[in-house]
């Protein structure tokens, strides 16, 4: 593969990344409504959800949470708009408002989230002043690595390498330090409080998606590390 080739395999890596990272996001910050459901409910986004199932990589829990919101979307697409909303609208106050479990906010679990601002100031992201929800939580996060990702997909496309790999960086250092050092615990609460298989899935989606991206995070930095120590001068062999 030439130089061009890798690029664009990198770029299209990290705007998939960011692309869930974002749909999850947004599962956890927007507040359910009638576009929200039929969204949900549509056969675009069904087709979507079969299409990621369909990868090989897909597997264990990332697989499981899947299945369980497509189950979901099955048994509710035929019913009423209205009292899937107020059953979803329910759930999610439930589950994510404090109502019977902690809210889902880093300091909540680990007491404190200075680090999290610290990381959003590097890259100037600041949350929405007209938001109710800390810049620890759990959706934000997701957001920051959409924002990382979308950055990192920027760079490739760019030809910028180093501000790519520095970005990459970044995302592996608050995934480790921050994200999942808490919300995999989180998740594995919502699953087993939650009643409807939309919230069901989407702890295991967003626990299984964590692990995942940490692997490939972590090979990608190690293959990089590799490749560049061989490019090295003294590493190359001389004819």
């Amino acid at each position: 593969m030439k130089v061009e080739d890798y690029l664009r395999v990198f770029y299209g890596l990290a705007s998939s990344r960011g692309r869930l990272y974002g749909l999850l996001s947004q599962l956890y910050v927007r507040p359910p409504d009638n576009e929200f459901l039929k969204e949900l409910f549509s056969r675009e986004f069904e087709e979507i959800i079969s299409g990621i199932l369909a990868q090989p990589t897909i597997t264990g829990e990332l697989g499981e949470g899947l299945e369980l919101i497509r189950k979901f979307i099955g048994e509710w697409r035929g019913k009423a708009l209205r009292e899937a909303l107020e059953v979803v609208t329910l759930e999610r106050n439930r589950l994510l408002k404090g109502q019977v479990l902690p809210s889902p906010c880093e300091s909540t679990h680990k007491g404190e989230s200075a680090g999290v601002a610290g990381f959003y100031s590097r890259v100037g992201v600041r949350v929405p002043e007209d938001t109710e929800e800390p810049p620890d939580h759990l959706g934000f996060e997701l957001d920051f690595m959409r924002f990382l990702c979308g950055e990192e997909a920027a760079a490739w496309r760019e030809g910028d390498l180093e501000k790519a790999l520095n970005l990459v960086g970044m995302q592996n250092a608050f995934l480790k330090q921050h994200m999942k050092i808490w919300i995999p615990d989180f998740c594995d609460l919502m699953f087993e409080e939650a009643k409807l298989d939309l919230y069901r899935g989407l702890a295991k989606l967003t626990k299984g998606f964590l692990s995942q991206d940490e692997r490939l995070l972590n090979e990608f930095l190690s293959g990089m590390a590799e490749a560049l120590e061989e490019a090295k001068p003294e590493n190359i062999e001389k004819v």
